[in-house]
């Protein structure tokens, strides 16, 4: 497995893939019988990069997807789990639908193609949204973390300048009562 991990090019998997491609990855029939999580979308991933790399043993595949979901950074996760809620908010825009023959609830995807266009505008302007929101937020905690980076440096730059300060005051003072 430590040589699977090493071939493995984490540059391929974080950042996570568009929503259209998870989209098309996890059909219909999956959206209505399973949940689609952030660590199923980033099974995904690495199965993509496996592949890319030659690599079809399933149960190797799936301990380096657990290694490395366990040693990735909360940053790097969010990006999956950003954009599990995004499909999951896809997934509720489902209508429940009983069928005749059975009582059992069966559940069919609104597709952008499907029912009223004004719902279907409102639905893709929604989902645009989403995909920004999800493109910002990581820049949002980069910016936060600088922030509280640049405010500890100003924080440790203007004790000594205030040193700096007081000793030009005492240096004035007494060149002053040396000349008086």
């Amino acid at each position: 497995m430590s040589t699977l991990l090493e071939r493995i090019n984490r540059n391929h998997i974080f950042p996570p893939p568009r929503i259209e491609e998870v989209l098309n990855f996890f059909k219909p029939k999956y959206m209505r019988d399973r949940k689609c999580n952030a660590y199923k979308i980033f099974r995904y991933s690495v199965g993509k990069e496996c592949k890319r790399i030659g690599e079809s043993n399933v149960t190797l595949i799936g301990r380096a997807t657990n290694h490395l979901w366990k040693n990735s950074t909360i940053q790097e996760k969010s990006g999956y789990i950003n954009l599990g809620q995004i499909f999951q908010s896809f997934q509720q825009f489902q209508t429940s639908n009983t069928t005749p023959n059975t009582n059992r609830h069966r559940f069919m995807i609104l597709w952008p193609w499907e029912g009223n266009p004004e719902i279907i505008e409102l639905r893709r302007r929604i989902m645009r949204l989403k995909l920004k929101i999800l493109k910002l937020k990581p820049r949002v905690e980069e910016h936060e973390v600088k922030f509280t980076n640049l405010e500890q440096r100003d924080k440790e730059k203007t004790n000594p300048v205030a040193k700096l300060d007081d000793d030009i005051k005492e240096i004035k003072k007494a060149y002053s009562e040396k000349e008086s």
